[in-house]
């Protein structure tokens, strides 16, 4: 610091700083003593990443011809604390740990030999060199970590290794939330769904500035993850439709959240100056790009463009505005949005899911496709699963089961027509037939009590539909009617799976 011309006032400032430095542990609501800590920084402080800068401001490499250029200046090094990573050739590399050693030894820093690695990318040669520091030889790898990112050399792709270390970060940490069930019992949607953001989401994220998800097997890792989370929480088969766990809880499809981190690191590189490394590497991507080469921008571009935005929006130069690019990052949810309604639109499975709407806790309507559905706070486990299924399709009616069963000696399933309902076989096994129009008098006796009670709770809503749909939809939307909503449901599809489902002559 002195030789960076710092004295004074500031030397006194850090002596009394570091002389009153004490730490208190917390664990609930109980409080260990006050404790002096003399060893290392003070952990959290704004000015510790500074000290530590002046610290390590002494390390010089000498430039070497073999050296790497990033958008022509060149790049030796990169520190993140005491993680750090040097690019070279082989003479120029070993040329720089002859300096890194020393500088490290005189500085009271020992380096972690067997966590120091070698890695080669591009093309290999014959002999692989012998890189040591301090007289010690330097192992060497196709694979390794590095801040938190795994990157291989040894594949086209030199993050897939990475996806496929967070899938199995993201996975464990979900199989242990639902194994915590057994200890405290029912895992409600809504703290489902937190835990979701706090703990899994981390995961299936990280990295995502840098690794955009031109391939698609390893993005495809993570969304199984999140899809068979989110089905789990909510109770659903495996065969039901994976828009579903989207439009139930709101939570965003992972390309698309994906894809907003790598354009808000674009838009936090647009606003740095000129002498930051992002910057550099920032113009390098635009001279590969003028070249017509893969680069990180024409990454981006891939993926947006599947996402439905247009040649238009993701021109060089819009992609070089920050302002353009504030508005990608408010226009990638919004295409999310559209591609759920088109899913669900073009399902005839998720017919009770099409032209709903949530009333808000304000008590104004929303017909946001990605919002948390007031219905999974219902209390009781089996009558909120019942229900769930039922406007998802993962439900044991003929309707849905009949797609799983083939005509014998074919391979076509039987047609929706052939479904007949297995109490009445009136009409089809649907979830608006079993609810208010199937004729069996078990039933019949649990519809008119359930509507007999809404009708006195709230005697509006007697001529207010006009069809089964949309009265299922409207009491849908009074919070106050959907717990016994949710019952009768889960005792309607009780009556009807005590018989076994109707398979019709034609069929079999």
């Amino acid at each position: 610091m002195y030789k960076k011309g710092v004295a004074g006032p500031l030397f006194d400032w850090l002596r009394m700083l570091y002389d009153g430095m004490s730490y208190v542990v917390r664990m609930g609501s109980a409080f260990s003593a006050s404790f002096r800590s003399t060893v290392g920084i003070l952990a959290g402080d704004s000015g510790s990443p500074g000290f530590w800068n002046f610290f390590a401001s002494d390390l010089v490499f000498v430039p070497h011809p073999e050296d790497i250029s990033i958008g022509g200046r060149r790049v030796m090094n990169i520190e993140q604390a005491d993680d750090g990573a040097m690019f070279s050739g082989p003479l120029g590399l070993q040329a720089h740990l002859d300096v890194y050693g020393p500088w490290s030894s005189r500085k009271g820093l020992l380096v972690n030999i067997p966590k120091t690695k070698a890695m080669a990318f591009g093309k290999l040669p014959s002999t692989l060199p012998v890189f040591t520091i301090l007289g010690r030889p330097i192992e060497w790898t196709n694979e390794h970590k590095y801040l938190g990112v795994t990157f291989t050399s040894s594949r086209a792709d030199i993050f897939s290794q990475h996806y496929t270390e967070k899938e199995k970060s993201a996975r464990r940490t979900a199989n242990v939330t639902f194994t915590l069930q057994k200890y405290f019992g029912d895992l409600p949607p809504r703290e489902g769904v937190l835990i979701y953001k706090s703990r899994i989401d981390p995961h299936l994220t990280f990295g995502a500035e840098v690794a955009v998800d031109v391939a698609s097997s390893g993005p495809h890792l993570l969304e199984n993850v999140q899809v068979a989370y989110l089905r789990r929480l909510l109770s659903v088969q495996k065969r039901s439709m994976r828009v579903i766990v989207f439009t139930e809880t709101g939570i965003l499809p992972l390309p698309y959240r994906r894809i907003m981190f790598a354009l808000r690191y674009l838009r936090r590189i647009l606003h740095l100056g000129e002498q930051r490394i992002p910057v550099w590497c920032l113009e390098a991507n635009v001279d590969l790009w003028l070249m017509g080469k893969p680069c990180w921008l024409g990454d981006i571009v891939i993926v947006l463009r599947r996402l439905g935005f247009s040649e238009t929006e993701l021109s060089l130069e819009s992609l070089l505005n920050p302002e353009h690019v504030d508005m990608l990052i408010n226009a990638v949810p919004e295409k999310g949005r559209e591609w759920v309604l088109t899913q669900v639109s073009a399902s005839s499975r998720l017919q009770l899911m099409d032209d709903r709407w949530e009333r808000l806790t304000s008590g104004q309507r929303s017909s946001d496709p990605l919002i948390f559905r007031s219905y999974l706070l219902t209390r009781i486990r089996d009558h909120r699963i019942a229900l769930t299924r039922l406007l998802t399709a993962s439900h044991g009616l003929g309707v849905e089961r009949g797609r799983w069963v083939k005509i014998r000696n074919s391979s076509i399933h039987v047609p929706r027509a052939f479904r007949l309902c297995r109490l009445c076989r009136d009409d089809v096994e649907d979830e608006m037939h079993v609810l208010f129009v199937c004729t069996d008098g078990e039933l019949d006796q649990l519809r008119v009590a359930f509507l007999a009670e809404v009708w006195k709770r709230f005697p509006a809503l007697r001529h207010a539909s006009s069809t089964p749909i949309s009265l299922f939809h409207t009491l849908l939307s009074y919070p106050d009617l959907v717990p016994r909503l949710a019952r009768f449901v889960f005792d309607a599809c009780q009556v009807v799976e005590k018989t076994p489902m109707y398979l019709h002559p034609g069929t079999t």
